[in-house]
């Protein structure tokens, strides 16, 4: 039990430190500690109030809980406004919400305490020190406290919480960063904890409006709650949908064999993997749409469908599920059938556990053709369906930290969800709708330092300091500024600023990480290209893939077969400048194919069926299903187009 014990002033008169009290007294709620005790003092007038003590730990101990775990941290401000909201339906504030009482239990459920028996701060705010950050500003000026003055004070919390520390211009903060004098808390946001793809991520402009100095600005406690509920459910609509057992990957078995099935079933389960047995196609087609599948296993023997017609019927109930066939007996004529369609695999029977073991492994590659991450930063929250068309303008600012200078800034990207596609071009462009340049945004510009990425890796830029020293002297910067043309990449972008923003981003990996240069530059021009293509611009586009391609043909250049044969990797090494990284198996596909599909683009015909043939050729393209359909499809079109000039398939 806490004891408070204050003698009323001229300021708060007894009778009305009584009426708030009472009100106090009546709260329910499980997140707020209960008055358990108020009264006065007939001999001096001492007013005394007694009120629980909740077990558990200070927010202080436990914020790094909530940092890491934004679901968690989610529903904790979820509860502690919700423990506001039933204070404020009695027409009462608390007056003093900080960390010091706000105690967590065991299941990260808070309890707050420590009301003041005055709302108004009662001595100076130097003489406050840290638990005077807290307070709202009226309640430094002797204003009147409000609702607003309790959301301002969460406010606080919460940045603390998600930021790792205060907004940066607060008088008296803690671990203030070394930001530039006169900047506003909406200048000094930094997205490192917090980023776009996070649920919790929309919550953020109602942060900073609680922290906002008038209290006439801040948002009422109905929206702050009705985002953080809409949070909560994007939450759980995210989160796994686990069985008993927790497993969340489904392999569907189609066989007639007993002894197959319990095998297959118990190395299925004990490599993570939910396995379900089908019985007929139909049952293994209904499987599919039920639930997320990740492979199908099929067994040839006793079923009378062919591998074509079982292809066609994973592509349309399942495009993304991988293929693995099982059989009795092995030939050549099996293995190039298999091949043709793309199979993950061939399993002969009876069957070997190493070999199975292994194609299980091969199913944990990533299913998507097209790594998004660096072109559409900003990937819609599960459940929200706020887009372009609902929302009005599809952009808004977001704010970052530079990853060379650490300047932070505002610039204009694209909202959560207002880019939607569902398909790509053969060069991987992705189809959206007409009208929308995501490429024009793309690039994230530093106004200060002039250093350009993608938005995905902007503030992820990990340089050693020497790199970074040399990169920030004047002669460089010079550079950059030539290629800039002094143009501004902080507002609404034309051709001309998406184009300079693309030059940037080059010059800046040639300067920071020369020996990814061409790895990181055939994807900067590559996206450039695609901008120029959605803005009708094709000889700008040519100039793009064409800078691209010769970037690539460089970059694959040491994963070229001498022969039919993919030369050993230890052979590649030796092709490598010291110090340069090993592409992985899947980039060398990639890079291989978009040699070839950008040749082919250039009307470089025979150039084009040289990579095309390269890249078929790879031992390691058949652990890429998707990919390798994107490819086979891409050369099927190219071949058409040779045979009938006159037919534009690209």
């Amino acid at each position: 039990m806490l004891v408070q014990i204050v003698r009323g002033t001229v300021a708060q008169p007894e009778i009305a430190v009584s009426e708030r009290l009472k009100r106090l007294a009546e709260v329910r709620h499980p997140g707020i500690c209960e008055i358990v005790l108020q009264q006065t003092d007939r001999r001096d007038g001492r007013r005394l109030m007694a009120m629980e003590l909740p077990a558990g730990r200070p927010l202080d101990q436990v914020g790094d809980i909530f940092a890491k775990n934004h679901d968690a941290l989610s529903l904790f401000m979820l509860n502690v406004l919700e423990a506001l909201s039933a204070i404020h339906e009695r027409d009462e504030v608390h007056g003093n919400l900080q960390p010091a009482f706000i105690m967590i239990g065991e299941k990260n459920e808070p309890r707050i305490g420590g009301f003041p028996m005055y709302p108004v701060a009662m001595i100076s705010r130097e003489k406050a020190g840290d638990e005077g950050i807290y307070l709202a500003p009226e309640q430094w000026k002797g204003g009147p406290v409000t609702a607003a003055s309790d959301i301002y004070s969460a406010g606080l919390i919460f940045w603390e919480l998600i930021f790792g520390r205060l907004p940066s211009g607060l008088a008296g903060a803690k671990n203030i960063s070394h930001s530039r004098p006169g900047r506003s808390t909406e200048d000094t946001v930094s997205l490192r904890a917090l980023t776009p793809q996070d649920p919790l991520f929309p919550f953020l402009e109602h942060l900073m409006g609680m922290t906002r100095g008038e209290p006439e600005n801040r948002p009422a406690l109905a929206p702050l709650l009705a985002c953080l509920r809409d949070i909560r459910a994007a939450f759980e609509r995210s989160a796994p949908k686990l069985d008993q057992k927790g497993d969340t990957r489904q392999c569907l078995l189609l066989t007639k064999d007993e002894t197959l099935a319990t095998l297959v079933g118990l190395t299925m389960k004990e490599f993570g993997f939910r396995f379900q047995r089908a019985w007929s196609y139909r049952e293994i087609a209904r499987l599919s749409n039920a639930e997320p599948t990740v492979a199908w296993f099929i067994d040839l023997d006793g079923f009378q469908d062919s591998m074509p017609e079982i292809a066609t019927l994973g592509m349309k109930e399942a495009p993304e599920v991988k293929i693995v066939f099982l059989a009795t007996s092995f030939t050549r004529e099996l293995a190039e059938e298999c091949m043709g369609q793309l199979a993950n695999g061939i399993l002969v029977k009876p069957l070997s556990v190493p070999r199975l073991v292994q194609t299980l492994s091969s199913l944990n590659e990533e299913p998507e053709i097209v790594e998004n991450e660096y072109l559409f930063p900003l990937r819609p929250v599960p459940g929200d369906t706020g887009g372009s068309e609902q929302q009005g303008n599809p952009y808004h600012v977001l704010f970052f930290e530079c990853g060379v200078c650490r300047e932070r800034f505002g610039t204009l990207q694209l909202k959560p969800g207002a880019v939607e596609y569902h398909t790509a071009d053969t060069d991987f462009c992705p189809v959206c709708k007409e009208g929308i340049v995501p490429e024009t945004y793309a690039i994230v510009v530093c106004p200060s330092c002039l250093y350009a990425n993608f938005a995905g890796r902007f503030q992820r830029a990990a340089f050693l300091p020497e790199t970074i020293a040399r990169f920030l002297e004047e002669s460089n910067l010079e550079d950059r500024v030539k290629a800039s043309h002094d143009l501004d990449f902080q507002n609404e972008r034309t051709l001309t600023e998406g184009v300079r923003s693309f030059d940037l981003a080059a010059l800046c990996a040639k300067e920071l990480e020369p020996l990814e240069y061409d790895r990181l530059a055939a994807g900067i021009y590559l996206k450039a290209s695609w901008m120029c293509r959605r803005l009708g611009k094709p000889l700008m586009e040519t100039d793009y893939q064409t800078r691209a391609l010769e970037c690539i043909m460089r970059l694959y250049h040491p994963y070229l077969p001498l022969s039919k044969r993919f030369t050993s990797w230890e052979s590649v090494r030796e092709k490598l400048k010291p110090g340069q990284e090993l592409l992985g198996e899947r980039a060398v596909v990639v890079n291989g194919f978009l040699g070839a599909e950008l040749s082919a683009r250039l009307g470089l015909d025979e150039q084009a069926e040289f990579y095309f043939d390269k890249v078929l050729a790879l031992p390691f393209l058949s652990r890429f299903p998707l990919l390798a359909r994107h490819i086979h499809a891409a050369h099927r079109k190219f071949r058409k187009r040779r045979k009938d000039p006159t037919e534009n398939v690209l």
